[in-house]
C-alpha cells in the first residue's frame, strides 16, 4: 500500500469524525430549541421608550401579540440590548425582565410595562440614542 491512500483514509476519517460531531451538535441544539421555541412561533414582543437621558428611571411599553388560535400563557420576557454607538454601550441601558403570568386570548394582544433606566454613568453621548432591543418571550397554552 502506498502513502497516498493511507492519506485519503486519514482524511476520510476525519471528515466523518467532523460529520458525525457536527450532526451531534445539531442533536443537543434541536433538544434546546423547544425551550426557546414558543416566544418565536407563539409571541410577537415590541416595545420602545423616549427620551432617556443619564440617570432616568421609566416604564417601557410592551406590546405582546399571540399568533397562535389558543390562549397562551405569558411568564416572561426578558431584554437583550445591543450597543447605541460605540462610545454608549449596552451595559448602561438597563431593562428589568418581566415575570409573572398574564393571558394572551388567541390571536389577541397584551400589554405591560418593563422598568428601564439609563444609568447615571452613562455618557451624555447616550442621552435620547437609540439602544436595539431583542425581546426574548416565554408563553406557554393556558
Amino acid at each position: 500500500m502506498t502513502v497516498r491512500p493511507i492519506v485519503r483514509l486519514g482524511a476520510a476519517a476525519v471528515l466523518l469524525a467532523l460529520v458525525a460531531g457536527g450532526a451531534q451538535a445539531d442533536r443537543e441544539r434541536s433538544a434546546l430549541e423547544p425551550a426557546a421555541r414558543p416566544a418565536s412561533d407563539r409571541l410577537a414582543v415590541r416595545g420602545r421608550v423616549h427620551g432617556l437621558f443619564p440617570g432616568m428611571r421609566t416604564r417601557m411599553p410592551v406590546t405582546v401579540r399571540n399568533l397562535t388560535q389558543v390562549p397562551l400563557e405569558l411568564r416572561r420576557i426578558a431584554v437583550r440590548v445591543a450597543p447605541a454607538s460605540p462610545g454608549c454601550l449596552a451595559r448602561y441601558l438597563v431593562v428589568r425582565r418581566f415575570r409573572g403570568e398574564r393571558i394572551v386570548p388567541a390571536r389577541g394582544t397584551v400589554h405591560v410595562r418593563l422598568k428601564v433606566r439609563l444609568r447615571r454613568s452613562a455618557p451624555d453621548a447616550c442621552q435620547g440614542r437609540r439602544f436595539p432591543l431583542t425581546f426574548v418571550a416565554e408563553g406557554v397554552p393556558a
